[in-house]
């Protein structure tokens, strides 16, 4: 129980980075060389590979650290081949580590413990799987919304006392996450702003503010307004994740978003909402639903509609008459 504890407490995921331009057969060694510390290897052509150390740290009896040089020493002896190691707790911090060795070979591990420390002066770009336009929107958020704050350290709770009011901790230090993505549309000046700024207070509120909210209108019916709550994998109880649209004709709809953060599986309306312009309680109460996967909670009928429905029609019928005149001139 002792060797098992200690595994949860350290990174298990090593990302190996090879140098550019290798060839697909010593490409093929370099996994053999990882195969032979861990059952577990995922390649990543053409020159990267996961390795997952979790039962492998019982067996050699040995930290990831020394596993890392190890891996290191025998691509070096064998195939005269430096690797780049990174080992964290998540693929994107292994891959993060991996990346800013600045020698040809290396290893870099980060301890779980340290994750949010280590990454929080990094610049946004050396983030792996962020590009420029994520990094736009990032720095966009952090400018609005300030620094990253780690949660209040607290006791965890177990999933069924989560939505019990009485056990519920104190999540006033979340702050809302609608901001204004940067492109030539301000969000702002779309009609259904109310309706998204609403829903995102109500969210937060809940405890459950999305990942990415997006307000916009679409450009293939240019009469269509569009908004989109995501949560990725790590903000859900399941393997995937949850997206959450609206539509000012057909209301909402959800999909679930692929655990490997490719493509989205749809799911349909969602029938419990009877009204396009449900009240943001409603909407969040149904989305705290899905992203704890618990799906009792999302069964009943929600009739009510949001307040301020009729001065977002009234906006929206406004907007179209201003794009009609436009495209007409």
């Amino acid at each position: 129980m002792a060797a098992a504890g200690d595994q949860l407490r350290v990174g298990t995921v090593m990302h190996v980075r090879c140098p550019d331009r290798l060839g697909e057969e010593m490409y093929r060694q370099v996994l053999e060389q990882c195969a032979e510390l861990s059952p577990v290897v995922q390649a990543v052509p053409p020159s990267v590979a996961l390795v997952e150390l979790k039962g492998a740290l019982r067996y050699h009896g040995a930290d990831v650290r020394r596993l890392g040089e190890v891996l290191r020493v025998r691509t070096l002896s064998r195939l005269d081949i430096d690797v780049q190691v990174g080992i964290g707790p998540t693929i994107t911090v292994a891959a993060t580590a991996s990346s800013l060795i600045n020698t040809p070979g290396g290893v870099l591990a980060v301890d779980p413990g340290q994750v949010h420390n280590w990454l929080g002066p990094l610049p946004v770009e050396v983030l792996h799987g962020i590009g420029s336009k994520q990094a736009a929107v990032a720095r966009l958020r952090r400018a609005q919304c300030g620094p990253a704050r780690r949660a209040p350290a607290g006791r965890r709770l177990p999933p069924r006392l989560l939505n019990d009011p009485h056990h519920r901790p104190d999540l006033s230090w979340r702050r809302p996450v609608l901001l204004n993505p940067p492109g030539m549309l301000n969000p702002a000046s779309l009609p259904h702003w109310p309706y998204a700024h609403a829903l995102d207070q109500e969210l937060t509120r809940h405890g459950i503010p999305p990942g990415a909210v997006r307000v916009e209108r679409g450009y293939r019916y240019s009469t269509t307004m569009r908004l989109v709550l995501s949560w990725d994998a790590s903000r859900c109880a399941g393997p995937g994740g949850i997206r959450l649209i609206w539509h000012d004709d057909t209301g909402w709809a959800h999909s679930l978003l692929r655990p490997d953060a490719v493509g989205a599986i749809p799911r349909g309306p969602l029938t419990a909402l009877h009204r396009v312009f449900a009240t943001p309680h409603d909407v969040a109460q149904l989305a705290g639903a899905l992203v704890s996967r618990r799906f009792h909670l999302y069964e009943g009928e929600h009739h009510d509609q949001w307040e301020g429905v009729a001065q977002i029609r009234a906006a929206i019928g406004a907007f179209h008459l201003a794009m009609r005149a436009d495209r007409a001139s």
